[in-house]
């Protein structure tokens, strides 16, 4: 009776097994998607909220391989925070985990620059009023006139009009064209202007183009065309200095993923498919097999008896 259940049963034990194995195996990922800010000035306060998705809705954790010690991350609400009054650059790497095998990692460079100083032209003090007799004539001191020679800001904020590949967006294609159009008080130029993609310096390989726009404004447009860029995430940061000595900063991520999770689950879906409808030819095969291999057993447990008994039996 147990060996017929064991053919019976032993097929779909396996085939089970063997589906749950190859499900596990392909459906198990994770990706981060959220884009930190690479710029601060000492003694500001820094917060990184880090979101990542699983595609098996698996809970996320997170290590950190590299990060500094002024930083400090809270697992309940998964934000890195922190301040420093050192100036510098600090390498920060954030691995994402499903606790299935599934990881993600996404590393960066934090800068942290001095606060600008603005200096001030004190106001001359007023001088001691000198004793008067009566034949002095009175005179009134006068303050020397103060002239701004600081350049007039139109628009102290930059505007995003554009940004491709958008943020946060999820690409197949590994060597993407990088563009942004940004708007601002002032062109742009190569003196004033760089760009990193994955914290490298690319600015001597872009194309960079400034318009006139409404109101004093310039539609600064930047092209560069990436290659052969591996998947997870890629962050791109553009630094503008201001005429004013100001930097202002734009960052953006994109995600490439060779294999999107859709393209995962529909080969998922058909070696699922392809197992169920040949199940029972497999089944049918496999339950030869056992057959076949129960056999043999008998045959050699029925030679060695006959062996023991011959050598048992006196001549």
């Amino acid at each position: 009776m147990k060996k017929r259940l064991l053919i019976i049963f032993a097929p779909l034990i396996i085939f089970s097994t063997l589906f749950v194995g190859i499900r596990s195996a392909f459906a198990s990922d994770v990706y981060i998607v959220s884009s930190p800010t690479f710029f601060i000035q000492s003694g500001q306060f820094y917060q990184y909220k880090i979101a990542a998705k699983s595609v098996n809705n698996y809970q996320i954790s997170y290590t950190f391989p590299s990060l500094p010690t002024w930083l400090s991350f809270n697992s309940s609400n998964a934000i890195l925070s922190g301040s420093t009054a050192s100036a510098g650059r600090y390498t920060i790497n954030v691995v994402a985990n499903d606790n299935h095998g599934a990881t993600d990692e996404q590393s960066y460079y934090l800068y942290v620059t001095a606060p600008q100083t603005q200096t001030n032209t004190p106001t001359p003090s007023e001088q001691p009023t000198a004793q008067i007799t009566q034949t002095s004539v009175p005179t009134t001191k006068q303050s020397p006139t103060l002239v701004n020679t600081s350049p007039t800001i139109v628009n102290a904020k930059l505007t995003v009009v554009s940004l491709s590949p958008s943020d946060n967006s999820t690409l197949t294609d590994t060597s993407p064209l990088i563009k942004a159009v940004i708007r601002t008080d002032f062109p742009f130029d190569k003196k004033n202007f760089s760009v990193y993609l994955d914290n490298i310096y690319t600015t001597p390989q872009i194309s960079l183009a400034s318009t006139s726009a409404n109101n004093g404004l310039f539609d600064n447009t930047f092209t560069f065309q990436a290659h052969n860029l591996a998947d997870g995430l890629h962050n791109v940061s553009l630094a503008m200095v201001r005429p004013d000595g100001i930097t202002l900063n734009q960052n953006w991520s994109f995600k490439i993923i060779k294999t999107t999770p859709a393209q995962i689950s529909a080969f998922t879906t058909s070696i699922k498919n392809f197992i169920l409808s040949h199940l029972i030819i497999f089944g049918a095969l496999l339950a030869i097999l056992l057959i076949f291999i129960v056999i043999i057993v008998k045959l050699i447990r029925q030679g060695a008896k006959i062996s023991q008994q011959k050598e048992s039996t006196p001549a």
